[in-house]
Order: C-alpha cells, then structure tokens, then sequence
C-alpha cells in the first residue's frame, strides 16, 4: 500500500552514488509542542508550536525503537531496525 506523504526537499531520498536505495526508514515530523513554564514561574504557554524536520522525526523513530527492546529485550539491533523497517508505510 502506497501512501502520498512526500519527503521534504532537505530530506535524504536516495539513491546513493552506488545505486542504494536510502534511507531505509523515514519518520513524521510536525508534531505539536506545548511549554509548561519556565525556571522563572512564568504560567502554562500553549501554542501548538510545530516541530520540523530531522531534529522531530529522529527522537519518533527511537521512540519506536525503545518500545519495541522493551517490549523484546532479547532482540538485536538488527532484529529492531528489521521490524521497524518491515512494518513502516512504504512511501
């Protein structure tokens, strides 16, 4: 199943001068941020703030990453990524 989520312009979309297709793995950027105050007592601040690019979608992927070990904690790196990679969207 194809979904229509184009990659950002900035973003790594292959193939590599050796024909490899890369990246294996892409996450969502764009979530919404909130802020809860400062060190100085300031008061609950929401905006819906968006948060983009590689700097957002890293820290999903990791995420996913570290459910997954924790849920198999017998599992190699190989295993996790290979999951991660096998049960994403193809874009």
């Amino acid at each position: 199943m194809y979904y229509d989520y184009p990659l950002e312009p900035f973003s790594s979309q292959g193939p590599t001068s050796d024909g490899r297709m890369k990246p294996n793995l892409v996450a969502y950027d764009g979530v919404s941020t909130e802020s809860y105050g400062n060190s100085n007592g300031a008061p609950f601040v929401s905006g819906g703030v968006g948060f983009f690019g590689t700097s957002a979608a890293a820290p999903h992927v990791a995420g996913a990453a570290a459910m997954i070990m924790q849920h198999h904690p017998a599992w190699s790196d190989d295993q996790v990524r290979g999951f991660l990679e096998s049960s994403a969207i193809d874009m």
